[in-house]
């Protein structure tokens, strides 16, 4: 099993969003030292207790700072910027962590936000597909033409008949670049071009069997929202399996990821503060509205009692009740990959350096035999 960290930027009380990325800067330095595989950051609009909205700035700064994981966006919602600018950015950030990229996109959950961006939410699927289809053709293809329904490049190509994609011929008769000034341009090159060949590997976020078919369909990787509980996760990893063998894919061929809230205590003084600070998250998980989202379905109070949040969300303890814990989910849902999220609001920085150590001194090396 591969492990990570998944990284949230959530303010606690009184504290400035510099600092936040600050300390989870270190976090990603320390966690990347320490030998995890994946770094993977959030994207959230609008609430002031979540500055997030550009996750490729984040990961530019996060490529500075780290050396061997990968990392990526968790997901990059595509319906709410134009996908040539997605392209462009996130192959910055392909060259600036040598290769490191890992692209989780997804077509978004929140109708207040595409509300705030203009963006009808009835169209984010129809929007997000032919917005994929467009940054993978970018990162493919030399100078090209997309006339799509939704999208168009450059913006005066025609709707295509045969596809939206057309990629440009060599002028006639053929003139040198340098030489072309003043000429119409029939397409244009996306540029640079991701350092992975053909492109960084693709994975889509979602919350219901829609976005898990998905990427069955195309053979991408599928990942669950961060928040999703044991019991939803199973059933929607169990739909992208579903899926993937009626489109006669192996599920040998792809990745299985998951996100857990995980945190490795060796007193119960450290316990305590963890329970308080998951705790906590959930609660504004649930007045926010993620955990719904999530879910799939309206939560209620019972859901944010403590033993029903180890039981289905939040994996806490020693190192073996860790370890125990994450071979069973494991095994039960056939993830082979976890990414842990430590770096919770209202956890120490020490608290949290705690945890990762003993996490990938102790519980990894048990995971792998």
């Amino acid at each position: 099993m591969r492990t990570g960290i998944y990284l949230s930027v959530e303010l606690a009380p009184g504290e400035a969003p510099d600092a936040r990325y600050e300390t989870l800067l270190a976090h990603a330095a320390l966690a990347d030292e320490l030998g995890v595989d994946g770094i993977l950051v959030e994207e959230a609009h609008g609430d002031p207790a979540r500055p997030a909205p550009s996750p490729q700035t984040f990961l530019s700064a996060l490529a500075a700072v780290t050396k061997v994981a990968r990392l990526g966006p968790a997901g990059k919602v595509l319906p709410l910027d134009h996908p040539i600018r997605v392209a462009e950015d996130f192959a910055v950030v392909d060259l600036q962590s040598n290769g490191r990229l890992l692209f989780c996109v997804g077509a978004g959950d929140c109708p207040e936000t595409f509300r705030a961006y203009g963006v009808p939410f009835e169209e984010r699927w129809a929007r997000f597909e032919e917005a994929l289809d467009l940054v993978r053709h970018a990162w493919t293809a030399d100078a090209f033409s997309y006339g799509g329904h939704f999208y168009r490049f450059p913006v005066d190509a025609g709707l295509g008949s045969d596809g939206p994609f057309s990629p440009a011929p060599p002028p006639t008769p053929y003139t040198v670049p340098w030489k072309r000034a003043g000429q119409k341009a029939h397409g244009l090159p996306v540029l640079p071009k991701p350092i992975q060949s053909p492109h960084p590997p693709i994975w889509i976020q979602g919350a219901d069997e829609q976005a898990a078919a998905f990427a069955a369909r195309h053979g991408f990787a599928f990942l669950p929202p961060a928040l999703v509980s044991t019991r939803r996760a199973e059933a929607l990893l169990s739909a992208y399996r579903r899926s993937l063998g009626e489109a006669g894919r192996d599920p040998r061929e792809v990745e299985v990821p998951l996100i857990r809230q995980v945190f490795v205590v060796e007193d119960q003084e450290a316990a305590r503060r963890a329970e308080q600070a998951f705790k906590a998250l959930y609660v504004r998980a649930a007045s926010d509205g993620r955990l719904a989202r999530s879910e799939g379905r309206p939560v209620g109070e019972e859901t944010l009692d403590w033993r029903q949040l180890r039981a289905e969300h939040v994996i806490l303890g020693g190192v073996e009740e860790v370890a125990s814990e994450l071979r069973s989910l494991g095994a039960r849902l056939g993830i082979r990959w976890v990414f842990c999220q430590m770096a919770v609001s209202g956890l120490s920085p020490e608290d949290v350096a705690a945890s990762l150590r003993l996490f990938e001194g102790e519980v990894w090396s048990r995971l792998q035999g």
